[in-house]
């Protein structure tokens, strides 16, 4: 179970980062039959101070990993934190709390040093492994 405080200090901060909405698009038997959702990245950057917060956040709890991501139809790296919960064995959830991308990085944090915190941490690495999500090397993110 994730702690309260630090399930609010992610909301407020993925409030001030990134924006979604449901969207509706062509495809399938009803033209206008599917949905998924777009997000939007606002102008904000996150802190470095909210980097390594993000980090022990993940680290204490049990059910948060850190994870990586792409924005821009593959072309940009983005970063996660998922909450990842066992349902029933064999049945995983993984649910975002927060997520933002490389635009929005403080100047002194770059790609490759979230990638060293996602990729460094055997607990992390394990949790997505749970949860059946695949880190790909870094050149994969690059554009």
């Amino acid at each position: 179970m994730v702690r309260k405080d630090d399930l609010d200090f992610l909301r407020v901060l993925d409030g001030r980062l990134h924006s979604s909405e449901i969207v509706y698009y062509a495809g399938g038997p009803n033209v206008w039959g599917n949905k998924g959702l777009r997000h939007k990245f606002l102008e904000a950057k996150i802190k470095a101070a909210e980097i390594e917060r993000l980090k022990e956040i993940v680290e204490r709890n049990q059910d948060l990993a850190f994870g990586l991501s792409t924005v821009d139809y593959g072309f940009s790296p983005a970063y996660d934190i998922l909450e990842i919960r066992a349902i029933f064995p064999h049945v995983i959830t993984t649910n975002y709390l927060l997520r933002f991308c490389e635009r929005q990085l403080p100047e002194d944090v770059n790609h490759q040093d979230i990638y060293n915190c996602v990729t460094k941490s055997k607990k992390n690495m394990s949790k997505l492994e749970f949860a059946g999500i695949k880190v790909r090397t870094p050149q994969v993110y690059f554009y």
